[in-house]
């Protein structure tokens, strides 16, 4: 296999969690060329890949092996556990894996002074596993525990928030489950059909239920900007709680400023969560966006509304000073 420097590949590093330690399960070199070490194996195939019983969570990792946002990616975790009914031991299990990722000759600590993608797939573990009774189908048995595997790779650049986006509205709309509501579950079919329906000029769409509430877009979670206040919309029957919307929610008590000195007018002063539909997002005075990887970016234009050009400079200037403060995280 052909080797390169961690920061020029372009593809992951691939580990499977044995329960002690982490293990190769593949071997791909940068022309793309697969090699399965274990194929047919347990360490292959578990429920994720059956009906997509599981979680993935990705995380940014500075260059010395850090996860700075770790503790809201853990609460995500623990609420998905709960949502799908795993066992207890899970989440220690999940924490003693991530541990050994950071460990000196674990996939983290390699990273060539770049910062790193991690991707955690969590699913459960196949029916088959389990000694004894089994379960068929659906069903599954309360000692199913966790079955882990991690992919790293160079992350992206975080977002420059000097320019904003164009920003489309989705014909694809979400499905409304409030069990599943807010957690980041295996099922990413949604997000997938609604990213071919991407045209040219979007970076970005909005993704709406069937009932007309707009919850985030297709690759990030979504704010709109009414005065001195950002409102997030409630996510209690579809969506994603992103790790950057609890990062930005757990700043409330303290304002967010714009990046003009002196200037209050320009300053956050509130972040709520609540009902958002098209009528309000078009009435508001600028539409942001957040990705756990690449930061916070804003909308020039979202359909066929475009901002006015004083609406678009305090959008960007409210953006950068966020985006300031989330990066800072990271150094």
């Amino acid at each position: 296999m052909e080797t390169t420097n961690f920061s020029e590949r372009q593809v992951p590093e691939i580990g499977y969690w044995d329960g002690d330690c982490w293990r190769d399960t593949a071997q791909v070199s940068d022309r793309g060329t697969v090699q399965v070490l274990e194929r047919g194996s347990a360490q292959v195939l578990g429920r994720g890949i059956e009906y997509g019983d599981g979680l993935f969570e990705t995380f940014r990792v500075t260059s010395d092996g850090r996860i700075p946002l770790l503790r809201f990616h853990l609460q995500r975790v623990r609420q998905g556990l709960a949502a799908l009914d795993f066992p207890v031991q899970s989440y220690t299990d999940i924490l003693t894996a991530l541990h050994a990722l950071q460990q000196p000759g674990g996939m983290l600590s390699t990273l060539s002074g770049v910062d790193a993608q991690l991707k955690v797939i969590i699913e459960r573990q196949a029916n088959w596993q389990v000694v004894g009774d089994v379960a068929r189908g659906y069903d599954f048995r309360p000692e199913q525990g966790v079955q882990l595997h991690a992919y790293v790779r160079p992350a992206p650049a975080f977002v420059q928030p000097e320019r904003g986006v164009v920003v489309g509205i989705n014909p694809v709309s979400l499905s409304q489950q409030p069990l599943l509501a807010g957690i980041k579950h295996l099922n990413r079919l949604e997000q997938v059909l609604a990213r071919r329906h991407f045209k040219p000029e979007w970076q970005e769409s909005l993704m709406l239920t069937a009932a007309g509430d707009v919850i985030e877009g297709c690759m990030s979670n979504l704010y709109i900007l009414e005065g001195d206040r950002l409102v997030t919309p409630l996510l209690e029957e579809a969506g994603v709680n992103g790790v950057a919307r609890r990062w930005l929610l757990s700043q409330i008590e303290s304002p967010i400023h714009s990046a003009t000195a002196g200037d209050e007018s320009n300053a956050v002063k509130k972040i709520t969560q609540g009902v958002v539909d098209l009528p309000r997002l078009r009435a508001a005075d600028g539409v942001l966006f957040s990705n756990t990887l690449t930061g916070f970016y804003w909308a020039t234009q979202v359909g066929d509304q475009t901002f006015s050009r004083t609406q678009q400079a305090n959008t960007q200037r409210i953006c950068q000073s966020l985006q300031t403060a989330f990066r800072s995280e990271f150094s």
